[in-house]
This record gives C-alpha cells, structure tokens and sequence, in this order.
C-alpha cells in the first residue's frame, strides 16, 4: 500500500480528449489528441532534467528549485547521482531491422515514456519491468522515492492547481472549430495517413518560474512535451503544443520513407541543407506562424512577427519559416500537399534565396541531424549538449554505445541525415570494419590523431555530409564542435 507522502494525487490529473474529423475527406481520418496533466509526469520529467539526463528542457530554473527544496544534503546529492548514472546505463539504441529503412527501439526514450504514461511511482517502476535488468530496478525505485515526499510538498504547495487549470483551458482550445480545420489542414498538407484509433499525448510541465530561461517543447514519438509557465495563459502556448504535433504528423505519410530521395533529385548542398531544415521549418510555419497568428489581432501579430527570433530561436529556421509563411497560406488554402510534384523544387529554390551562401554552411546541413558518442569518452550527455547549442542543431537524435558494440543503424535514424560522430581514436578501426570510411582514411586519421583532436568530413552513400571528430577527452571534442561550427563550407577529407 502506498503511504500518504508516496500516492500521486490523480484528483489533479487531467487526460482530455478530443478527435479532429476534418470537413472534407482526409486520408487522415482521425486524430485523438489526450492533454495529460499529472504530478507524477511532472516529478520524473524535473528529475531527468536536472540530472543532465535530458535536453533541451528548463535546467537552469528546475535546478534552482531543486537547490531550494529538494537537494539539501549528501543523501540528496547521492540520490541525484545514482538516478544520473542509471539514466546514462540505459541510454542505449538496439536496432531491430537492418534492410531497407532501419529501426529500432531507444531505451532512453523508452524510460522517458514510461514516466509520460505514469500516474504513480508503482506504476512507472512497473513499466521499467520491461526495459531494465531486474538488478537494477530497486535502485531506480530508492532513488524515485528518495525525492517524492519532498517533491510531493512542493507540489501540493505550488504547482497542483494551475496545473488543472491550464490544462482545462487548453482542453477548451484544442476543441474550437478554428483549431480543429487548422489541425485538418496539416494533415491534408503533410498527405498523412493515420490509424483510426490512433493518438497522441500530451504532456504538461509546470515550471517553478525561478530563473528566467526560455520554455521548451519535444515530440518523442506519440508523445509530446511542453512546457508552461505558472499563470501563463494557455493561449501563449498553444503555437507550441501545435508545432510538436506537427512533428508527429510529419511522418504519418505512406511516401514519408521516400520523401528524402525528392531532394537528392534536385541536386545540390542547398538542397540538403533545405531537406534537414523542413521538418522543424514546417512545424514552426504552422505552429508559431499560422496558430499563432490566429490567436493575436493584426497590431500585436505585426509586432510579433518583426521581432527577431520570434518565431524560433534558431536564426535560419526563423528566417525561412518567415519568408515561407505567405506561400504555405496559398498552398494550404488550394489544398496542396508536401507530396506533389512541384512542391520540394519550388520550396528548395525559396530556402536557397532566403538563406544565401549560408546554404553551404556546416551549420545548415546540421539543422536536423544525428549525434552519436563513442562512451569511451565518458561525457556523451555534455558532448550532445555542446554540439547542440554550439551548431545551432534544432533536432537532434542523440546515441551513445562503446564502440565494441557499434552498429551502422545506431546513426541511421531517422535515415538520410547528416550528422556527427565524436570519438576516441581506437574506434577509427570499428568504422573502417562497418566500411562507414575506407582503409586510406582510418590511416590518415590514426597518424593525425596522434597530435591530437581531428576533424574529418564523410560523404555517406545516401549524399549527406558525416562530420567525425576523434579526440582524446571532452576539451578536444568541444574544441572541433567550435572549429565545425565556425567552417562556410567543407569538402571531404580531413579539415586542417
């Protein structure tokens, strides 16, 4: 039985549903939405952010907080660290299909759901049953029910009845007709195709408001994370629970496997540059343009939009979801779709005029892209962090494994992208065995590694540009994340 300090008060939960049925015939039919707001969801989210288990999400004001209530002594801390270290054990990719399109199943991730699924700390460590070693689940359960009754006191205190209230008020947002035909036209436009029972949860996060740090937001599979502020209206949030879903439905079209191949057949860096741009450049058109703009009056819409960095802050994704804004109202209003024929040339072209010679920059071909960290390194959360606020990555698919046990599908999903590799030097060997470089390139690795950090550039076969840093320790790493960052162009090879 569950004591007092340990039950997770589900009086202020809310799962809320509502099911979009567009106006015409769509090939996605339905789509039910649940808005999940619940103290439990909530501590297990804080205790992986400020652990460093996660990014991005609000650390600097989690981490005052818990310096304020929660890490008071040397138990504290060790419990924190005990928690950091089991989320680091499991941070692991396995792979389950190798032809065609890889995939397979993140374990991190996995964990990170069970915490969104769960309404109690039983329930949660019931569902690490079927993603942990049996050895290691009592310590998961000591370090979760060390921080519950002092988390449980803040929360009761705090946090349990905004909660409730914005998540009434965004219940009552997502059912207004004008948002429903918005949702429906997304759907339309991005072609996607989804199950009649299928849905997507939402997941609302409290912040305490203590540090003065920017809100984030995540789509992890059906799953969608969002941050909010204590008293903040859920109208100023809507344009972010809105860009996560895009994200999701993003991937429901039957073509979306081939989607990539579009782009090669234009030609050209710009081209892949506008293809690792378009899954977070669509969601910020839709999310914090076209909902966005429907929520302000034409004077406060204009302010908004003439704000730098308004719309996201990332400079080339503001930029081209600013500049595209106008021809996406045309093509959403004659139902055109990301499918049709003309779409992705004409939408490359405009990308490429928008950014210029940026178009070239490591920085660019980076905007949506994969990072895996060899463990030999020991840091692959901070080296992960680096790379994404150094490059400016604004999706990023995390990995990290020893290199004994690297696989080609660990830095192939989703497949097609470019991305970054840091390792330690023994590891070369193991991508030579995997032919990700050939015998003359791991040569000319192995000697300059020999003098320190290298930064190398691998064309993969699908056409996007492998950025391989090998280093002796974290400084080194960092060290070439800033080289990369600061590069206009690159060509492959090592980059002296």
């Amino acid at each position: 039985m569950l004591t007092p300090h340990m039950r997770f008060a589900s009086r202020f939960s809310a799962v809320l549903a509502f099911a979009l049925m567009p106006s015409e015939p769509l090939t996605a039919q339905s789509l039910r939405v649940t808005v999940r707001a619940s103290e439990a969801s909530n501590f297990l989210y804080q205790l992986d952010c400020v652990s460093e288990a996660i990014a991005p999400c609000g650390r600097t004001d989690f981490s005052a907080l818990w310096e304020a209530e929660l890490l008071r002594s040397k138990a504290d801390s060790n419990a924190l660290a005990e928690w950091r270290r089991l989320r680091a054990r499991y941070q692991r990719y396995v792979a389950i299909d190798s032809q065609g399109t890889p995939r397979g199943l993140d374990l991190g991730e996995g964990i990170r759901i069970a915490g969104f699924q769960s309404e109690s700390v039983d329930a949660f460590l019931l569902r690490l049953d079927l993603l942990v070693l049996p050895e290691d689940r009592a310590r998961w359960s000591r370090a979760a029910r060390h921080f519950w009754p002092m988390f449980d006191r803040w929360w009761q205190r705090e946090a349990a009845s905004g909660l409730q209230r914005f998540a009434d008020s965004t219940r009552a947002l997502l059912e207004r007709d004008a948002i429903r035909r918005q949702l429906g036209d997304f759907a339309a436009f991005y072609h996607a195709e989804l199950p009649a029972n299928d849905s997507v949860t939402m997941t609302l996060i409290v912040r305490p408001n203590l540090v003065r740090a920017s809100l984030s937001g995540q789509q992890i599979g059906n799953y969608s994370v969002v941050e909010f502020l204590p008293g903040e209206s859920p109208t100023r949030r809507l344009s972010v629970v809105l860009h996560e879903l895009a994200h999701f439905i993003f991937r429901q079209a039957p073509e979306y496997d081939g989607l990539r191949s579009r782009f090669v057949a234009v030609g050209g860096k710009g081209a892949m540059a506008a293809y690792n741009l378009l899954n977070e450049g669509l969601a910020t058109i839709f999310g914090n343009g076209m909902i966005e703009r429907s929520m302000r009056s034409p004077e406060s819409w204009q302010r908004y939009r003439s704000t730098p960095r308004s719309f996201y802050n990332n400079p080339s994704i503001d930029t081209i979801a600013k500049g595209l804004l106008s021809w996406m109202d045309s093509v959403v209003t004659r139902r055109g779709t990301l499918y049709d024929s003309a779409w992705v040339p004409e939408y490359v072209a405009r990308v490429s005029a928008l950014l210029g010679k940026d178009i070239d920059s490591p920085r660019l071909q980076l905007g949506e892209s994969f990072v895996f960290v060899d463990d030999a390194l020991g840091a692959s959360r901070r080296i992960r962090d680096a790379a994404r606020s150094t490059l400016g990555i604004a999706s990023l698919y995390g990995s990290s494994a020893p290199m004994r046990s690297f696989s080609p599908a660990m830095i192939a999903r989703p497949p097609g992208l470019a991305g970054i590799m840091v390792i330690a030097a023994p590891g070369v060997s193991v991508l030579a065995r995997h032919k990700l470089i050939d015998a003359r390139s791991a040569a000319a690795i192995g000697s300059a590694a020999r003098a320190g950090s290298v930064l190398f550039v691998v064309q993969q076969a699908s056409g996007a540009p492998l950025y391989l840093i090998v280093a002796r320790d974290v400084v080194g790493a960092e060290r070439e994340l800033k080289r990369l960052a600061a590069l206009p162009t690159v060509q492959p090879g090592i980059v002296r």
